[in-house]
């Protein structure tokens, strides 16, 4: 039977000095969907990302990922788990080939010893031609291919972040953060990205997203969540969001609402 939730995030706080960055929040993402976080700058979104990811702890709250409770767990376990994330600026390995950079993503997964690898045993070698497929397999997905032996530091920024796409998805994750995916990207790659990002859902993954970019988020998403100064403002599908009173006293002032 399949799970009505994926993450559960209760009462979830965090404080910077007497800023509230993340006050109280709660909400749950359902599995199978492309959940969005939007707000106005400073609205405490990729605070709560880091929350979930792990690269912050709490104050206070609970994170819980298909029932299990992962708040003040490390990064790499909650990646272990099943959550990986892309960031703001990419952070690929610059002098590492295309390929490489996927295949480092799968490495979470790795089963050999440290012994098998010194050794070269054969389990390393069936490993690493797993790997090697799974990437390759990868770059096909998002037309790296043709790009798979040109380092990293020499592709546009666009396609810079479609291999940090690749890289999180190497991980075989079943819920992928993305913060501000299409930041630094111009209108063609944007669109670009969407259609990644809805390849990305077609594979059974869920997704949720932070971005700025409101015509990105109400054509993809399917629920949004709302953040103003660190408090969940409302919730419900683009449609509603878009006409919600607070919603719009939020970004364009009072005289609009």
């Amino acid at each position: 039977m399949r799970n009505e939730t994926l993450l559960n995030i209760h009462e979830l706080s965090r404080s910077f000095g007497g800023l509230k960055a993340v006050n109280n929040v709660s909400f749950a993402v359902r599995p199978g969907i492309i959940q969005a976080i939007i707000g106005p700058n400073g609205a405490g979104k990729t605070t709560l990302f880091n929350l979930i990811s792990g690269r912050l702890k709490a104050d206070s709250g609970s994170v819980f990922f298909k029932g299990v409770p992962i708040t003040g767990l490390k990064p790499y376990k909650i990646a272990r788990l099943g959550i990986t994330c892309t960031f703001q600026t990419t952070k690929l390995f610059q002098h590492m080939t295309v390929l490489e950079n996927v295949m480092a993503g799968c490495h979470i997964r790795f089963q050999a010893d440290f012994f098998s690898c010194i050794l070269a045993l054969p389990k390393t070698w069936k490993q690493e031609r797993k790997i090697r497929q799974t990437s390759e397999e990868l770059l096909a997905k998002f037309d790296l291919t043709h790009y798979a032996d040109e380092y990293a530091e020499n592709l546009p920024f666009g396609k810079q972040r479609l291999v940090e796409f690749a890289r999180a998805l190497a991980a075989g994750p079943e819920l992928l953060l993305l913060d501000e995916p299409a930041a630094g990207l111009n209108i063609y790659e944007t669109a670009e990205l969407s259609k990644f990002i809805l390849t990305i859902k077609k594979l059974g993954i869920t997704i949720l997203i932070v971005e700025h970019d409101m015509s990105l988020i109400m054509d993809i998403s399917d629920h949004i969540i709302v953040l103003d100064q660190g408090v969940l403002l409302t919730e419900g599908s683009p449609k509603q969001v878009q006409k919600n009173p607070d919603v719009v006293r939020v970004y364009l002032g009072d005289e609009h609402a």
